[in-house]
């Protein structure tokens, strides 16, 4: 069923996206989707892998200054390889800066069972 939800949400934004107008119908199948993410548990984990990733793909895009598909690479890669996927190094001293050190690793730390 979730499927379908997420399909209609996508094929409904799509619409608002290309009209410019939002629907009753489209803010109310939002709002039920998302209410149905928030209290039932099986649909929970999907939503904060989602939110993880996003917050990957937002910190390469605001921290590394990445393009959205190089921080989307990034994030979803650091996940799937066990965080085999890292920030470049320091061409200097050759070592990775702190910043990004903790923070590839609080995200695979917590992002791979997630992924899992």
């Amino acid at each position: 069923m979730i499927h379908y939800q997420i399909v209609l949400i996508f094929a409904c934004l799509l619409f608002y996206l290309r009209t410019g107008e939002a629907t009753f119908e489209f803010a109310t199948r939002m709002w039920d989707f998302l209410s149905s993410l928030f209290t039932n548990e099986y649909h929970r984990i999907y939503l904060i892998f989602v939110l993880w990733v996003v917050m990957g793909v937002t910190w390469g895009i605001i921290d590394q200054k990445w393009d959205p598909i190089t921080s989307t690479h990034f994030a979803i890669s650091a996940l799937a390889t066990g965080g085999l996927t890292a920030p470049p190094v320091d061409s200097d001293s050759g070592l990775l800066p702190t910043g990004p050190a903790l923070f590839c690793g609080f995200y695979c730390l917590f992002g791979i069972p997630l992924m899992a």
